[in-house]
C-alpha cells in the first residue's frame, strides 16, 4: 500500500510538472534567450532572499549589477517568471502599452489587504473606476490640502529636531513613514490618526505598516505563495488579526462620515433657492468624492469604498514616504543644492 502511495505521488507530481512547463513553454524560451541568475524548480530564486530586509535589498542589488547590463534581466521567483527593468525608457514600453492592464497573479496578494482597489482590480472594474475616480485628482483639489499639509509638516519638524546635534546616525524612515501615514489618513478620510505623536489607541496606524510589510516579504517567499500556506502562516504566528484590524477600521470611519456627508446634504437640500444642490457639496475628501460619486449613479457598495480608501492609504503613504526619504537624503548629500532649496 505505501509503494503504491509513493508511485502514485510520484506519477502526479510529474503530471503536474509536465502540466506547468507546458503552459509556462514560452517563458521558457524567453527565459533562455535573457541573461538572468540560475534558477532552481519550484522555488525558482528564492532561496537568495532568505534572511532581513537588509540582506534581501542587497542580494536584489547584486542582482541588478550583475545582469541587468546592458538591459532587462529575467528570472524565476517560485511559479512567476519576471522581467526586472531599471530604465524609465523600457518602464515608459510598459505604462504605455494597452495590453498591460490585466495585472499579474502576484497583485492577488495585496487583495488581502486592499480587496479590489485600484491597484489590482479587474480590467473590466478598473476601467470603471478609474474613469469615475481620476477627474477628482487635480491642481485645484491638491491646492485645498495645503493646511494638513503644512500641518503635519510642523509636528514632523518638532519630531526630527531631537536628532540635531547629534553624533550617531539615525533612520529617517522612522520620521518619515509616520507623517506620510497620517497625511493621507486625513486627506483621504478626514480622520487624524496622529501617528507621529506616538498615539497608541490607534491600533491601525500600526496595523497598515505591519500589513504591508507582510505582504512585500511574501513576494520574495514562493513557499508562502498559496493561499492556505499563507492562511496557516498567519494564524500560527498570531498575525491575522493585523489584517482584520486593517479591514474593520476604515469601515467604522466610512459609516460615521457617510452619517455626516448625509447630514450636510440634507442641510443644503433644506436651503432655498439651490439650484443644485449636490454640486454645494464641494467636500476635499476622497471618501466624500466617492459619496458624491454614489449619487450619481456609481454604485460604489461599503466593501468598494473600503477597498478604495485602503488602497490610497497602502499606496500613497509609501509611495509618498519613499519619494520624500530619497529626497531629504539626496539634499543632505549634495550641500549646495540644499541651500539653494
Amino acid at each position: 500500500m505505501i509503494e503504491i502511495i509513493v508511485y502514485l505521488s510520484v506519477v502526479i507530481l510529474a503530471v503536474l510538472w509536465c502540466n506547468f512547463k507546458w503552459n509556462n513553454r514560452h517563458f521558457e524560451k524567453l527565459y533562455v534567450k535573457m541573461p538572468g541568475p540560475p534558477s532552481y524548480p519550484i522555488v525558482g530564486i528564492g532561496l537568495q532572499f532568505i534572511g532581513s530586509q537588509e540582506q534581501v535589498m542587497s542580494k536584489i542589488f547584486e542582482l541588478l549589477k550583475q545582469y541587468n547590463n546592458p538591459g532587462p534581466f529575467s528570472f524565476w521567483l517560485g511559479q512567476y517568471f519576471a522581467v526586472a527593468i531599471t530604465k524609465p525608457e523600457d518602464v515608459q514600453i510598459v505604462l504605455n502599452s494597452s495590453k498591460a492592464l490585466k495585472k499579474g497573479r502576484m497583485y492577488d496578494f495585496f487583495k488581502t489587504l486592499a480587496g479590489d482597489g485600484l491597484l489590482n482590480a479587474p480590467v473590466d472594474k478598473w476601467r470603471k473606476h478609474r474613469r469615475m475616480i481620476t477627474p477628482a485628482f487635480n491642481a485645484n483639489l491638491l491646492e485645498q490640502f495645503f493646511p494638513v499639509f503644512n500641518e503635519k509638516n510642523k509636528i514632523f519638524i518638532r519630531n526630527i529636531a531631537k536628532e540635531l546635534n547629534k553624533t550617531q546616525p539615525f533612520d529617517l524612515w522612522d520620521y518619515i513613514e509616520p507623517i506620510a501615514l497620517d497625511t493621507i489618513s486625513q486627506t483621504t478620510m478626514g480622520y487624524n490618526l496622529d501617528t507621529q505623536s506616538n498615539n497608541k489607541e490607534c491600533e491601525f496606524g500600526e496595523a497598515i505598516v505591519r500589513a504591508t510589510d507582510l505582504l512585500a516579504k511574501r513576494i520574495y517567499k514562493p513557499w508562502l505563495y498559496p493561499e492556505i500556506v499563507f492562511s496557516m502562516y498567519l494564524k500560527l504566528t498570531g498575525q491575522q488579526k493585523v489584517f482584520e484590524t486593517v479591514k474593520k477600521f476604515p469601515l467604522q470611519v466610512i459609516k460615521e462620515k457617510k452619517v455626516e456627508f448625509d447630514q450636510r446634504r440634507e442641510a443644503i437640500n433644506a436651503k432655498k433657492n439651490v439650484k443644485d444642490n449636490d454640486d454645494e457639496i464641494q467636500s476635499k475628501l476622497f471618501l466624500d468624492i466617492l459619496f458624491k460619486l454614489n449619487i450619481e449613479g456609481g454604485n460604489f457598495s461599503d466593501k468598494d469604498i473600503r477597498d478604495e480608501v485602503l488602497t490610497m492609504l497602502a499606496a500613497g503613504s509609501d509611495t509618498s514616504a519613499i519619494t520624500i526619504s530619497f529626497c531629504l537624503f539626496m539634499l543632505a548629500i549634495h550641500q549646495d543644492n540644499q541651500k539653494n532649496v
